[in-house]
């Protein structure tokens, strides 16, 4: 599946630096799933995906605008940013919760043939409270008979309060040709101190050309089924070159 002013207006910076051409793939995106594909974003490319999203949480409704923003530096590896910016609840207002740098590696070139796609992603999240938390994960993308594939990810991050494994597992499936597409996952982590964590949720994908995709999704905390959820639309669009 989060101040930006002066990112902002370095990404837009770099959007009126690269003409607009089309490329030779079509968009991924990454938002709002909680899995992490393999797939790079092409060199020279811009992509932003902005979501809406609203949480309920133990009764408490909270409205958030997760942004995630990916900029392609080779063939291979790419540069992303990700935070929701504001978090709006009506007790505490308007407040950041974290902003995450994050870096992504396909390592498939490197890899005996036959094996799924694979890439190496790191992480190192600036929390609310100021303190850093580093992450680490494999990702790899299987693809499964009928249009379906299977996107796996495990790895770790590393709180002040001692290490934690961290899954996701995303099955997607694709509908009426290349446009359409429904998934569903499940993510969490287990950490000695909070026990283990599990969500579920899905959604449907519609990409409305090559650089433009739209997304609706839901989602609740499987341990506590109908007392922590969210619904998210999510809009998401490349600008670049290939």
């Amino acid at each position: 599946m989060r101040n930006f002013a002066p990112f902002t207006a370095l990404a837009f910076a770099a959007i009126l630096a690269f003409p607009t051409a089309a490329l030779a793939e079509h968009i991924h995106s990454d938002a709002p799933d909680a899995a992490t594909g393999t797939f790079i974003v092409p060199l020279g490319v811009y992509q932003l995906e902005q979501n809406v999203q609203v949480d309920m949480n133990a009764g408490v409704p909270s409205l958030g605008f997760p942004s995630l923003h990916r900029f392609g530096l080779s063939d291979t590896v790419e540069l992303r940013v990700e935070s929701p910016i504001l978090a709006f609840t009506q007790a505490t207002g308007v407040q950041r919760e974290w902003v995450a740098l994050e870096g992504k590696w396909n390592i498939e070139k490197l890899m005996p043939a036959g094996l799924p796609a694979l890439a190496l992603f790191g992480t190192a999240r600036l929390e609310a409270n100021n303190q850093v938390t580093p992450a680490i994960a494999l990702l790899a993308d299987i693809q499964l008979p009928l249009e379906t594939g299977l996107n796996a990810n495990l790895g770790g991050e590393f709180p002040s309060s001692g290490p934690a494994l961290t899954y996701a597992a995303s099955v997607g499936h694709k509908l009426y040709g290349d446009n359409w597409a429904i998934y569903g996952e499940v993510a969490g982590g287990y950490d000695p101190t909070n026990s283990l964590g599990a969500n579920v949720d899905g959604g449907v994908k519609y990409r409305v050309d090559d650089d433009t995709q739209v997304m609706l999704a839901a989602g609740t905390d499987a341990l506590k089924p109908g007392t922590t959820y969210y619904v998210t639309t999510n809009y998401s669009h490349r600008w670049g070159k290939y």
